[in-house]
């Protein structure tokens, strides 16, 4: 396996980041970066962090835990921050990236922990939880989750399957690319009214993980005032408005189904009822979300 190594002068002066780089060997000469602040005798708390961040995600959240007492650990999963990046795509694998978590808390030999997991670094470590009960404390799920058997169940075959293909076609599309620029495929950024009243840039450079966080997140993140795109020919373009009667929705839902299972990926549909229905808007099929 092929690996490359980060430099370290590429994180040098890295604004509210001022923690020594640790690592762990989690098997085949790889190196998983992390940090560990805090007392060592303290509770553990490990930080998992998602796609398409690193440790850095953890910044604002490892002073105060520390300064609770807390042992802050947290990694980074291998191909990203400081952690070794094997360079094949097919070295890289949901269980192989299990198997580098557990090989992780092993090398640390963490119990008692208190694992917050966000976004790939829930569904990982969540993993390690159904494994390993014993060695965890606490379990905080932000942005992940793992199915719950019984509640398949209820929801049926059809929501199951609707579900798993919204996943493997996100899964196969993301797969389709040899270099992938969120700029070029986003925009240049937005400009972004908080909470709290500042008015932000938020880009690949300012304000990054807001940036993300609008690209691909639900929403509530701040009112976007502005935004800056970037524009792409294209060759062809049809559009268009078709409006159906209320009582027609049921066969439109089941048209709409059978349209979408066969569609080229160039097609893209949104559906809303009409507003006089007053009737919360639907979303596609495959989305897991219509019951």
């Amino acid at each position: 396996m092929k690996i490359l190594r980060t430099p370290d002068e590429r994180f040098a002066g890295l604004e509210d980041w001022p923690y020594e780089s640790k690592y762990v060997d989690v098997g085949d000469g790889i190196r998983m970066a992390y940090v560990d602040e805090g007392p060592p005798s303290g509770p553990v708390v490990l930080l998992g962090h998602g796609e398409p961040t690193w440790g850095y995600l953890y910044r604002k959240m490892i002073p105060g835990l520390a300064a609770a007492g807390r042992r802050v650990i947290v990694p980074h999963l291998i191909g990203f921050g400081r952690s070794d990046k094997p360079t094949a795509r097919e070295d890289y694998t949901y269980e192989r990236h299990v198997g580098w978590c557990r090989d992780f808390i092993d090398g640390l030999g963490l119990n008692d922990i208190t694992l917050f997991g966000q976004d790939w670094g829930g569904l990982l470590f969540l993993v390690l939880v159904g494994e390993q009960p014993k060695r965890f404390r606490a379990v905080v799920a932000a942005n992940a989750a793992l199915p719950d058997p019984d509640l398949l169940t209820a929801l049926g075959s059809d929501a199951v399957r609707e579900s798993e293909g919204a996943f493997l076609r996100w899964f196969e599309q993301s797969q389709a690319y040899e270099q992938f620029s969120a700029s070029d495929a986003v925009g240049g950024g937005a400009e972004v009214v908080l909470a709290d009243g500042r008015i932000v840039i938020a880009d690949a450079t300012h304000e990054p993980e807001l940036f993300w966080a609008l690209r691909g997140g639900g929403g509530n993140f701040g009112a976007v005032t502005s935004i800056r795109v970037r524009l792409h020919p294209v060759d062809r373009l049809i559009g268009g408005l078709i409006v159906f009667p209320w009582p027609q929705a049921a066969a439109v839902w089941r048209g709409l189904r059978e349209v979408l299972a066969t569609a080229p990926d160039e097609l893209t549909v949104a559906k809303r009822p009409d507003a006089r229905a007053q009737r919360p808007t639907d979303v596609l099929p495959g989305a897991g979300l219509e019951r």
